[in-house]
C-alpha cells in the first residue's frame, strides 16, 4: 500500500513538468505578434510541414486535419472552412501564424472545452428584413418571406428539445435593427442570438456562410486592411470565443445536413452582432440570386434540412457549454471520420482554467440605424483605412496592442490563479520566448 502511494505521489509531481516541453516562439512582424508554425504544430500535435504559396498543405495530428496555404486567409479544420484574420506568412525561411488567429480561432475550434462555459435556456431567433424591407429578391420570392418561414421551422424543433424561443418578428413587419438587439438583450445573459438570412450576389455565387463578430483589431472577412474603426471595442466582443463556437457548431452541422458549397465561417461587424451582449451569429442560408440555389430554397423539404442542421448546431453548442464537449464532434484523418476523443482530466494538454476575456465598458450610446435596405443588417463599422501594417495614423489614439490580444492557450508558464492579472509578455523581434497564459482580460 505504501509503494502505491509513493508511485501516485511521484506521478503527480511529474505531470506538471510534462506541460513545460512546448515553448511558443513569438515573432514581431508587420507590427503584429506571430508564432512560428513549428511551435504551433508541436503544441497542438500536428506533424510539421512547410507551407506552399501555390497549393494547400494538410497537417495531420491527434486533433485531426488542418489545411493551410501560405499568404492565404483560407483554412480548413477537419474539412470545414474558416477565414483567418491574417494569412500565414514566411519570414527568413520561417513560417508564421498570427497570434490573434491562434488564440481567437484555432484554439476555441480545436479545443472547445477550454472556453469558459455559460449555459443558456433561451434562443432568440431573428428573421431578417420584413415589411417594406424585402431583402434579397428572386423569382421564387423575397428573402423576408423565407427567413420568417425558417424561424418557425427552427422554433418548433428547438422547443421540442426543451429550449425557450423568442422571435424578433412573427409576421411581415419591419423591425429596426436597434429593436432587434433590444429584444435580445432583454433576455439577459442566459440566451443566444441567431439571425437568419438568405444571400444576394453575382448570379454564379452559391453556398452557405456563417458570420461571427470580428474581434477587436482584426479586419472583417474580405477587407484587406485593418480600419481605424476596427480598433473600437464593441459590446458584442465580450463573448468573442462563444460567438466563434456558436458559428462553428451551426455551420458545421448545416454543412453536414445539406449538400452545398462551403463558403466558410467568416468575420463581420453587422449591426445585430456588434451591439449584442450575448453569443450571436448571422447565418446566410444560400443565394436567392442564384437560379439553381433559389429553387432549392423554395422547396420546403430543403428548408427543413436547413432548420435541422441549425438546430443540431445549437444543440452541439449547448453540449459544449454544459459539459465541455461536443458529442457529435468528429475528426477527419486521411479521408475517414472518427469521433473526437474526450479530454483526459489528467492530460498535460488540457488547458488551464481561463477567465473569459472581457472588454472595457463601452461608454457610448448605441446610434440609430440609418438605412433599411438589404445592407442594413450587414452594415460594417467605418470606412476610413489605416496604413497597410495596421498602425493608426498619427494623432489617432487607440488602446495598446489592439491587434494582438493575449491568446487563451495553455503554455508552459506557471498558471496564474483566476483573478490575478498576468503581466504582458515581452515579445522580441525574432528570439524564441515563452508565451504567457491568457488569463489577462483582452481589451475590446
Amino acid at each position: 500500500m505504501t509503494v502505491r502511494c509513493c508511485l501516485f505521489l511521484l506521478l503527480l509531481s511529474v505531470l506538471p513538468l510534462c506541460g513545460q516541453e512546448t515553448e511558443w516562439q513569438v515573432v514581431r512582424h508587420r507590427n503584429r505578434d506571430y508564432v512560428t508554425l513549428r511551435s504551433f504544430c508541436k503544441f497542438y500535435g500536428f506533424q510539421y510541414q512547410p507551407l506552399s504559396p501555390t497549393s494547400d498543405t494538410t497537417l495531420q495530428g491527434r486533433l485531426g486535419r488542418l489545411t493551410l496555404r501560405l499568404n492565404s486567409n483560407d483554412a480548413k479544420i477537419n474539412g470545414i472552412k474558416y477565414w483567418l484574420a491574417f494569412p500565414p506568412e514566411e519570414r527568413e525561411g520561417t513560417v508564421l501564424i498570427s497570434r490573434s488567429d491562434v488564440s481567437l480561432l484555432f484554439d476555441p475550434v480545436l479545443r472547445p472545452y477550454g472556453v469558459s462555459r455559460r449555459t443558456f435556456d433561451t434562443v432568440v431567433l431573428d428573421a431578417g428584413h420584413g415589411g417594406d424591407d424585402h431583402g434579397a429578391r428572386s423569382r421564387v420570392g423575397y428573402e423576408k418571406k423565407f427567413t420568417l418561414d425558417m424561424v418557425f421551422r427552427v422554433k418548433k424543433l428547438l422547443e421540442s428539445e426543451g429550449l425557450r424561443v423568442v422571435l424578433t418578428r412573427r409576421r411581415d413587419v419591419f423591425i429596426g435593427l436597434d429593436a432587434r438587439v433590444d429584444i435580445a438583450r432583454s433576455e439577459g445573459m442566459d440566451a443566444i442570438f441567431v439571425s437568419l438570412h438568405f444571400n444576394q450576389g453575382p448570379s454564379q455565387a452559391e453556398g452557405i456562410e456563417t458570420f461571427w463578430l470580428a474581434p477587436r483589431g482584426t479586419p472583417s472577412t474580405g477587407s484587406e486592411r485593418v480600419r481605424i474603426s476596427d480598433y473600437e471595442g464593441q459590446r458584442g466582443n465580450s463573448t468573442d470565443p462563444k460567438n466563434l463556437l456558436l458559428a462553428s457548431t451551426v455551420h458545421k452541422a448545416v454543412m453536414k445536413a445539406v449538400s452545398t458549397p462551403d463558403r466558410g465561417v467568416k468575420r463581420a461587424r453587422f449591426w445585430v452582432l456588434r451591439y449584442n451582449g450575448i453569443p450571436a451569429i448571422l447565418f446566410e442560408g444560400g443565394f436567392l440570386s442564384n437560379s439553381r440555389e433559389s429553387r432549392k430554397i423554395a422547396r420546403e423539404a430543403y428548408r427543413d434540412e436547413l432548420a435541422e442542421g441549425i438546430v443540431s448546431g445549437i444543440l452541439a453548442y449547448r453540449s459544449i457549454m454544459e459539459r465541455g464537449e461536443d458529442p457529435g464532434a468528429e475528426i477527419q484523418t486521411e479521408g475517414t471520420l472518427r469521433k473526437k476523443p474526450k479530454p483526459d482530466p489528467l492530460s498535460t494538454n488540457k488547458p488551464p482554467a481561463v477567465t473569459e476575456p472581457l472588454p472595457a465598458p463601452v461608454k457610448m450610446a448605441v446610434p440609430k440605424p440609418v438605412l433599411r435596405p438589404k445592407t442594413q443588417t450587414q452594415t460594417q463599422a467605418g470606412t476610413t483605412n489605416a496604413p497597410v501594417d495596421g498602425t493608426p495614423p498619427k494623432g489617432v489614439v487607440v488602446p495598446p496592442s489592439p491587434t494582438v490580444p493575449p491568446p487563451h492557450v495553455p503554455v508552459p508558464a506557471p498558471i496564474t490563479p483566476v483573478g490575478v492579472p498576468v503581466p504582458e509578455p515581452v515579445t522580441p523581434v525574432s528570439v524564441p520566448t515563452s508565451l504567457t497564459p491568457a488569463t489577462a482580460p483582452v481589451p475590446r
